[in-house]
């Protein structure tokens, strides 16, 4: 994520400011993976959508950024934009601040892997978050999914996926 080194605790910004060098915004018709939040999620308070995301009617939208099929026929799909998450903070007025509250999950640049043969895929996404003990882990990529894609129809001609 970025070309600095980014540090998991309480002081990093990932997730508050947006990253320098990353577009903060793109044309409505621009090519996006959208991630309808279910109302449980959206209950945790997304604070802040930068670095492309958006959010619309009711979903995260993540910028799409590049596409490519490498060697071995995979189609790889890169999404930008960071989104943040903060919940259950302290009571004493202090708002949603990092480092105030118990959850506080930020995530970014998503990107699917997935085989167009068989349909099967990945998803991976930057994240950022608080753990349960205090302490804090990431940023670092994670594998946030599988995907079955086996029902829809892909075509990966001249660097064009559609």
């Amino acid at each position: 994520m970025g070309a600095g080194v980014a540090v998991a605790d309480v002081n990093s910004s990932i997730g508050l400011d947006p990253a320098p060098g990353k577009e903060q915004s793109h044309p409505d018709d621009h090519l996006a993976l959208a991630w309808g939040i279910r109302s449980h999620v959206d209950g945790h308070r997304l604070q802040h959508v930068l670095d492309g995301a958006r959010f619309h009617n009711g979903s995260v939208q993540w910028t799409c950024i590049s596409t490519s099929t490498p060697a071995d026929g995979r189609i790889q799909v890169q999404y930008g934009g960071t989104v943040d998450f903060m919940k259950y903070r302290r009571q004493d007025g202090t708002g949603y601040v990092r480092g105030q509250c118990d959850l506080d999950l930020t995530f970014a640049d998503p990107h699917i892997v997935f085989d167009p043969v068989s349909g099967a895929g990945e998803l991976h996404i930057n994240r950022h978050t608080k753990q349960y003990n205090g302490g804090w882990s990431g940023p670092d990529e994670v594998l946030l999914g599988d995907l079955n894609v086996g029902a829809g129809r892909f075509n990966s001609e001249d660097g064009t996926v559609t």
